[in-house]
């Protein structure tokens, strides 16, 4: 991606509390991406305030880097197609291979737990039923003895 970050750093110098001097500091590439030639070039810039009242200063710094190039001569070899030398720029990526995700959900039947859900919803409604119906038994037992006394 080519991002680099640091930590906070000092805008200036000062001394009791007043300003001396700006912090001038030098920007190097360290690293080229793969593919891309390395510009070591010295670039400085420095943090200047836009007002007293500022908090916080960002500053950012854009390289653009060259591609790498190779220049492949390819000689002339009697009976082939080839009859002249070619001379071929190639360009190499920084993008990782793609690889195939190596599948790592489980495999268990789904319709296994609707099934399981289904038998449990039908057991509890019948477990409702009954108690109702044993509730209007106990009902019509009481009903029987009261009339009965």
């Amino acid at each position: 991606n080519g991002v680099a970050e640091s930590q906070i750093l000092p805008i200036a110098v000062y001394k009791d509390g007043s300003y001396l001097q700006e912090i001038r500091y030098k920007i190097v590439e360290v690293e080229a991406p793969q593919g891309y030639i390395l510009d070591d070039t010295v670039n400085e810039m420095s943090f200047t305030y836009v007002d007293d009242k500022t908090p916080v200063i960002m500053q950012s710094y854009s390289v653009t880097n060259k591609r790498t190039e190779i220049t492949i001569d390819v000689p002339n070899v009697p009976n082939t197609a080839i009859e002249e030398s070619v001379t071929e720029d190639v360009h190499f990526s920084n993008k990782a291979p793609q690889t195939e995700i190596p599948q790592t959900g489980d495999r268990t039947n789904v319709w296994r737990y609707v099934v399981m859900m289904v038998v449990s919803g039908v057991g509890i409604f019948l477990c409702i039923i009954s108690l109702f119906i044993r509730k209007k038994k106990l009902k019509i037992a009481e009903e029987k003895q009261i009339f009965k006394s």
